[in-house]
């Protein structure tokens, strides 16, 4: 079963989230790995679910905190079971570069996530450590795009 991961690393915390098969991320959360705190449901699809890491604090460190955190998924994961994965958040170019993965926009990766999971939501509001964002999105056929900013 393969599964896709997201890697959010900020100022104050890095986190994870991994979307990929209900059945396969249920038995992550039962087999106690360390990094997976809940599982959330896939508006629309009861076979796929996100799966939400727990909170780590960076303290000036994210590279080492993002390293435990996949250290402790990677455990419990089959060698070669993601098949995608990115990461965004403030100190994205940094951990991404370091790690050589890719790094995506954290206004757009917000926008493409809301709006994919939820296709009616018009507003993002986020709150992070280090400032706020407001986001404006529209989602035409599927295809999700943001107004403002």
């Amino acid at each position: 079963m393969k599964v896709t991961l997201g890697v959010d690393v900020g100022t104050v915390s890095a986190k994870m989230a991994l979307v990929g098969p209900r059945e396969r991320l249920e038995a992550l959360l039962d087999g106690e790995c360390p990094a997976i705190e809940r599982i959330h449901s896939v508006p629309g699809d009861s076979a796929t679910a996100a799966a939400v890491s727990r909170y780590m604090r960076v303290q000036g460190r994210p590279l080492e905190a993002v390293a435990e955190l996949l250290g402790e998924l990677l455990e419990h994961l089959e060698p070669g079971e993601i098949d995608g994965i990115v990461v965004t958040g403030s100190a994205g170019r940094l951990v991404g570069g370091a790690l050589d993965l890719p790094v995506e926009n954290e206004f757009k990766a917000a926008a493409i996530g809301v709006g994919t999971l939820y296709p009616d939501v018009e507003n993002i509001f986020e709150m992070g450590g280090e400032n706020s964002k407001f986001i404006r999105i529209s989602n035409e056929d599927g295809v999700v795009g943001i107004v403002d900013y």
